[in-house]
């Protein structure tokens, strides 16, 4: 039985990309921290990570993803949510593209 490749091209604003992390260039600058940036680094996480925001918020599986966001790219929780929602889709769909299997 033959396996199948599927090619799955990053777009332009995924950079970075390895097993440490990936950078998020941002459509807008957003203030993180203090500091106006023009792109998000998010760190791999760790599945002990994941576990303790699950946790933290039961039942509520928008303020994890917002929590873990925050933890992942060293950014108070109010900056994250701050983002314009076009920015916060590319956080969600670099995150998943990071985690998911090769």
């Amino acid at each position: 039985m033959a396996t199948e490749t599927v090619n799955k091209e990053l777009p332009v604003w995924i950079t970075d990309l390895d097993g440490e992390g990936v950078t998020v260039q941002l459509s807008v600058p957003a203030s993180v921290n203090g500091v106006e940036v023009d792109c998000l680094r998010l760190r791999s996480p760790t599945l002990a990570e994941v576990r303790k925001v699950q946790k933290m918020n039961k039942g509520d599986p928008d303020a994890v993803e917002l929590q873990l966001f925050a933890s992942l790219s060293d950014a108070p929780p109010a900056d994250i949510a701050a983002l314009k929602l076009k920015d916060y889709n590319r956080v969600n769909i670099a995150y998943f593209r990071m985690v998911e299997e090769d």
